[in-house]
């Protein structure tokens, strides 16, 4: 695991301030729940205030050492005011858990949290890493190597200059319509002093761990049992359907252990993920968390959001619920899907209570959605509207002309057969938490919520999350029943897991993808130094194009399979930017029209988009050559 130490000082200051924010609110929690509570609280609002700051007086170490010295000074002032309740609180935790430890009843939390350490230590420097020739490479999945690229770029379009600018890095003249706050943050770490594979490697690594810890004490508090959470997790990180049966037809003409070996370490195939066989449901680990940056962030926030709405309800304590909603108006910037999906489950949570009283019940959903409706509406009104998409009626969500049934059966496998045996078998408020959380699956087989049909998973994917609880207390209530079960039970299991792990087993031996060359790094050095950082350049739509993803610089056209996904009409960009490079009469209309500072000739230029290099040879200066790519100067 890569190691930087301003990320480190960063994450240790935001687990202090995050637990004064938790002892402040005071939530009946122990000591370790309290404690991932406040790293994730405190890493989410020192990275938002970084960032509201930073817009007002611009992005520098100085701005950031500002929002640091008021964070610990409004933390000192309540901790002077509350001193003796925050001291008496934490002396009763440290000894509570003490005398668990003793007690032997923080066992199972200790494994849990050594072998997520493991895992994930092993796991994240994998994602992402500079090999022994100075080449950044990812890790063996196309998730990761096809949006890291775009992460990069955001990454980078933040550091480009002290000035935030909300102009799509990718799309000059567009909003930056994106969940991007666990990319700024990545910029953040950067800005004061981390290098780049550990600000983007590190975030990832940390807030996993402190996903696991939340997502233990959520099935807990849900469950009741230590056994239930345990295995619910096990059966969220690597729960799949029945992709695997297509392994079996892949490896039965091959011969001995080390050539299937061989072949998972050199297939592209992943079992959660066969487009050719209708299989959408991907594994959470491959397809989400690793790739999915906001997710990484956003996730774990919500499983808080959450816990801390079930303690409200539970404890019939609006001022929780007012601090779930002040706490949700982060997502918009954060991760836009864990919002709608938090809204979803609240609202659900909220009316289904056997409450009589309308205006208890209305004071209940005013406390929670007050302050999102006050602080987030804005955030989603700047980023995310206008729109060129709007949601669309799509029954089944990717199941085409397929019957919906033996779609999900395919793709969910034994989590769907379980379902109906689970919901029988699971105490009174477990069904009725499972159903609340059942109108997300309902909604997201009814409604698309964004242009890429796909992006519904994001959503379900809390749904799923309660799926995995209801389905492991079935198994550990049948598991205790008599010997029978249990052999049952041992048979069963694999087939739960056996597709995720098969991508996870792929992830360990693939030796990954190259994102980035050497000569790509040095390109984008140069260009860092010699372009001014608000000059933009006509580039091909490349997705690990060095010029966004590693300079920050702003380009016409971005990668169009992001681009469409975002709601952006690329149309008449495309035509325009074919027509540039052409080197035609309007040539030079356009790049004047466009505001181009350079133009970059290129291999993928001149693959994709047929760059006529003689006609910029001849009308421009050269301003950048490195074997076969070259950049021209259009501005003086």
């Amino acid at each position: 695991m890569p190691f930087s130490f301003p990320a480190f000082i960063f994450f240790i200051f935001s687990g202090i301030f995050g637990v004064i924010l938790v002892y402040l609110l005071r939530v009946e929690l122990i000591l370790e729940e309290k404690t991932a509570w406040g790293i994730m609280l405190g890493s989410v609002f020192l990275t938002i205030f970084s960032f509201i700051f930073s817009l007002f007086f611009g992005f520098t170490k100085i701005t950031i050492l500002l929002v640091f010295f008021l964070s610990f000074l409004t933390s000192a002032i309540f901790c002077f005011f509350y001193r003796k309740r925050i001291i008496s609180e934490l002396k009763d935790d440290i000894g509570n858990f003490r005398e668990r430890i003793f007690a032997g009843k923080l066992n199972l939390f200790f494994l849990i949290f050594i072998v997520a350490f493991l895992f994930f230590g092993s796991l994240w420097p994998k994602v992402f890493y500079l090999d022994n020739n100075q080449n950044i490479y990812t890790i063996g999945t196309a998730g990761v190597w096809g949006d890291w690229g775009a992460h990069n770029a955001y990454v980078s379009h933040f550091l480009s200059s002290d000035k935030i600018s909300l102009e799509h890095p990718l799309f000059v003249g567009r909003k930056f319509s994106y969940t991007f706050m666990m990319d700024f943050l990545s910029a953040l770490l950067m800005k004061i002093g981390a290098d780049r594979i550990s600000a983007m490697i590190l975030p990832g690594f940390i807030f996993s761990i402190l996903l696991i810890v939340i997502l233990y004490y959520f099935a807990f508090r849900i469950s009741k049992k230590e056994s239930i959470a345990i295995l619910a997790i096990i059966l969220y990180l690597l729960g799949g359907g029945f992709g695997f049966n297509y392994f079996f037809q892949d490896i039965k003409n091959l011969q001995g252990f080390s050539e299937i070996i061989n072949f998972l370490k050199n297939s592209r195939i992943e079992y959660t993920n066969i487009d050719k066989y209708n299989i959408h449901w991907t594994a959470f680990l491959n397809a989400l968390l690793l790739p999915q940056r906001s997710m990484a962030m956003g996730f774990p926030l919500g499983i808080l959001i959450l816990s801390l709405v079930l303690i409200a309800l539970d404890k019939k304590n609006n001022k929780f619920l007012l601090a779930a909603g002040i706490i949700a108006s982060t997502l918009p910037t954060i991760h836009l899907h864990s919002l709608i999906s938090i809204c979803v489950v609240v609202f659900s949570l909220i009316i289904f209570q056997k409450e009589k009283n309308k205006k208890t019940v209305f004071t209940k959903l005013l406390s929670f959605f007050g302050p999102i409706a006050v602080l987030g509406t804005w955030q989603v009104l700047m980023l995310f509207f206008p729109s060129n998409y709007h949601p669309r009626i799509l029954l089944f969500w990717m199941a085409k002309k397929e019957n919906g049934l033996s779609f999900w059966l395919r793709n969910l496998g034994l989590y769907l057969i379980l379902i109906l045996p689970a919901f029988f078998l699971a105490p009174k408020n477990l069904k009725k938490i499972y159903l609340c959380f059942s109108t997300l699956f309902i909604l997201a087989n009814i409604i698309i919520f964004q242009p890429h049909d796909y992006d519904n998973i994001k959503i379900m994917t809390y749904w799923f999350l309660l799926n995995t609880i209801l389905i492991a207390n079935f198994l550990v209530k049948i598991w205790n029943k008599n010997f029978l079960a249990k052999i049952l039970i041992f048979l069963i299991f694999p087939f739960l897991i056996f597709s995720s792990f098969l991508d996870l087993l792929h992830l360990y031996l693939h030796s990954g993808y190259q994102l980035f060359s050497k000569d790509d790094i040095k390109l984008a050095e140069f260009v860092k130094k010699k372009a001014p950082s608000n000059a933009i350049f006509l580039t091909s739509d490349q997705h690990n194009h060095p010029i966004p993803a590693l300079t920050g610089r702003q380009i016409l056209m971005g990668y169009r399979g992001w681009l469409w996904t975002y709601g952006i009409d690329y149309g008449s960009r495309e035509k325009d930017v074919r027509t540039m490079f052409y080197g035609g009469k309007d040539t030079k209309n356009l790049l004047k029209q466009y505001r181009v500072d350079y133009v970059v000739i290129g291999p993928s230029e001149k693959s994709n988009y047929s760059a006529n290099e003689t006609f910029f040879a001849k009308n421009y200066p050269l301003f950048y050559q490195q074997d076969q790519t070259k950049i021209y100067q259009i501005k003086n």
